[in-house]
């Protein structure tokens, strides 16, 4: 292949990435809105649906990772690529935590997609990341025995089942909340 040929191929390639930026086309973009206009716009309009402590995640994501990458970049702009960048530069965080910055950033784009603010979602074909489930290593049945032999009297009832002696909330698996709720901690509530 002539010099030639090989400019001519590297510039192809250039302008189909242009393509795929709309960068440097010369024609009308029509919706310029900068990224973190609309992201922002967008998590007030979810505001009154989503839970608080949903919506608090949702801010506390967009302020800590998505506006500062994306930006004043415009809305239209952002391509799968950039959203795969963003995913690699995410600091050392696990794969759980990365799915969940992903969850607003692709019901945005799915938004922008239906309001007609961009033709198709770049998330649209990105992957939940495999996330590395935590080992579990409960006391074994010995460990339940010598512990409740050891407990204080005054505390046993905490860990105990009223109608079993042998620890049958660590056998029920239940926490403190979810026992008192089912009356299951030996006092009289829900009951």
């Amino acid at each position: 292949m002539g010099i030639h040929q090989r400019g001519k191929s590297k510039s192809i390639k250039d302008l189909l990435v242009k393509i795929a930026r709309r960068e440097y086309l010369e024609i009308s973009e029509g919706d310029t809105t900068p990224f973190s206009i609309y992201a922002s716009a967008w998590l007030e309009r979810k505001k009154a649906i989503l839970a608080r402590s949903t919506y608090g995640d949702y801010r506390s994501i967009w302020k800590k990772y998505v506006l500062p990458y994306f930006g004043n970049m415009p809305l239209c702009r952002v391509t799968r690529l950039d959203v795969g960048e963003f995913l690699g530069n995410l600091p050392d965080i696990s794969a759980k935590r990365k799915n969940n910055i992903l969850v607003p950033l692709k019901c945005l784009f799915n938004d922008a997609s239906r309001s007609e603010a961009i033709d198709e979602p770049p998330t649209e074909n990105i992957r939940r990341l495999k996330e590395i489930k935590p080992f579990i290593d409960p006391f074994s049945f010995q460990e339940m025995k010598l512990l409740l032999e050891h407990v204080d009297p005054h505390y046993g009832k905490f860990i105990r089942n009223r109608s079993r002696k042998d620890g049958g909330r660590f056998l029920e698996g239940l926490k403190e909340a979810e026992a008192s709720a089912n009356g299951k901690d030996g006092s009289s509530a829900g009951r």
